[in-house]
């Protein structure tokens, strides 16, 4: 299977206290299949004007190592990633594994965590608003992958990537709405999935501010690092468009000692099922 592998220097906009954050990781993904795509098939732009391709997640899955890498231990990230295509040529899997590095110092190599993602294939309908409907990879592109880069889709391994953490609800909160600005949105004005997993954390982290929350539950929206994060994503929403969000605190069935603030995005518009769901699982929620 063919890899693309390349360094990103760290600076402080990429970390919090305890680790690196989620976005940064989560964009990750993006830039490795950039780079796979240019390297080993076509430039993504290309493949989206002259081919009339793109993809949408479908699922997203970051693990953190343990313990957690921060920024006096990381002069540079390196990502080492590879893109497969299932046999319908109708999804594309991407993994990373990132480690960090210090500058003459090549025994100080720390895992920092890995990545996998799940794509849709799209067709491109209209190249100036960008509308898609669901598609196939192109013949000749579908050609260019390897064998060893062409799998069998495990419909088990599906269900465990889109199921949520479980357990006993510890803490329920008001959910609250956020008007997606271009911020959120990538260039067919549809929300990007880190952007979307930006938002979930920054629903968790905003607890650690309301006096009315249990001290517990404040400490482990904001103090402790992630042990993973996780995103499922159902439909998608557009520049503008409203979202509720709505933020739960679960032990979940994980393993001992963890706990896990589940997201869930709906449209008070529209309504219906979830439009995507995000998860954080970190260490337990202790009393003072």
């Amino acid at each position: 299977m063919r890899t693309v592998t390349f360094h990103h220097p760290t600076d402080p906009t990429q970390f919090g206290p305890e680790q690196l954050r989620p976005r940064v990781l989560l964009g990750m993904v993006m830039t490795t299949l950039a780079r796979w795509l240019a390297e080993h098939l076509v430039p993504y732009s290309r493949l989206m004007y002259e081919h009339r391709t793109a993809f949408v997640f479908s699922t997203v899955h970051l693990t953190y190592a343990e313990p957690s890498v921060r920024f006096a231990d990381a002069d540079s990230l390196q990502i080492t990633g590879a893109v497969a295509v299932s046999e319908s040529a109708t999804y594309l899997r991407v993994t990373a594994e990132i480690t960090s590095l210090r500058y003459g110092h090549p025994d100080e190599v720390r895992p920092v965590g890995s990545l996998h993602a799940a794509l849709r294939v799209v067709t491109v309908a209209e190249t100036e608003a960008l509308s898609a409907e669901p598609g196939a990879l192109p013949g000749p592109l579908f050609r260019a992958f390897r064998p060893d880069e062409i799998y069998a889709p495990d419909r088990a391994a599906i269900a465990r990537a889109a199921a949520l953490p479980e357990g006993t609800e510890l803490f329920r909160a008001p959910g609250h709405e956020v008007t997606l600005c271009r911020s959120h949105c990538e260039l067919a004005d549809q929300w990007s999935f880190s952007e979307v997993v930006e938002v979930a954390t920054t629903a968790r982290e905003r607890l650690f501010t309301d006096p009315a929350v249990p001290a517990p539950v404040r400490r482990a929206g904001a103090a402790h690092p992630l042990r993973a994060v996780g995103a499922v994503f159902h439909r998608a929403m557009y520049l503008f468009d409203t979202c509720r969000i709505t933020t739960r605190l679960l032990t979940p069935a994980t393993g001992p000692g963890t706990t896990a603030f589940v997201h869930t995005f709906t449209d008070p518009v529209r309504p219906g099922p979830p439009c995507v769901t995000v998860w954080e699982l970190g260490p337990a929620a202790t009393g003072e």
